[in-house]
Formats: structure tokens, sequence, C-alpha cells
């Protein structure tokens, strides 16, 4: 197995920086919910958030449009609620077994986002 993980940072465009706890929750609980449609997982830490899949070697690509189509989604949503999702902060790690890593020849997908382009990274 794989593992690709997208990590995200979030920002507000807004001059308001206290939201409100129900808005927080409101939004936490509408990206979980794109991450269930999309069916990736995701890991919530402050302003922080992890969105990640599991796959076989040879699904990687389709795993990566998974990913894809599920941040483009969030960040649809993020620009409708004057949320932003900082490019320049979101990281790609690719994990899994030296053998299975391996299967993908050293030559790990990036994530096109936009206009933005997600290269993998090779450290946490």
């Amino acid at each position: 197995m794989l593992t690709c993980r997208l990590t995200e940072e979030f920002s507000t465009e807004c001059s308001e920086t206290n939201y409100d706890y129900d808005v927080v929750t409101f939004h936490i609980q509408l990206y979980c919910s794109i991450c269930y449609l999309c069916q990736v997982n995701f890991h919530l830490f402050a302003d922080d958030t992890q969105t990640y899949s599991h796959c076989l070697p040879s699904y990687v690509d389709s795993m990566v449009c998974q990913l894809k189509r599920c941040i483009t989604e969030i960040g649809h949503w993020m620009s409708a609620n004057r949320l932003k999702l900082n490019a320049d902060k979101t990281e790609l790690v690719w994990t899994g077994s030296r053998h299975n890593l391996n299967l993908l020849g050293g030559c790990f997908p990036c994530l096109h986002l936009g206009d933005d382009v997600i290269e993998p990274s090779d450290h946490v």
C-alpha cells in the first residue's frame, strides 16, 4: 500500500479573524462532508488539515485524480466562504514500504490544483 498525504493550511480573506464557535464547527462539518463524499481520509488540527488516501501502486493515477477532485471541491467551498487554501504551504508526501515506493520508479506524481503544481516532498 502507498499513502499520499496532502497537508493544507487555511487562511481567511476577511478582516474578522475571531470566528464564532458555531461558524467554525459548521466549516469543519462541511470540510468533513466533502472528504467523505470524495472517499478520502482526513485529519484536522488547528488551521492545518491532512487529506490522504491509500492505494496499491497500480492505482496511483486514480488516487491522484481522486485527491485532486476532492481538493478542488474544497477550494470551491472555501472561496464561497471567504477562505483560502494556501498553496505555498501545501505539501504532498508519498509514503509506503520501500518495495512499493520502488515500484513507482522514483517518479512520484505531483498534484495540479488550478494554476498551482504541488510537487511531492521527500521529507515531512
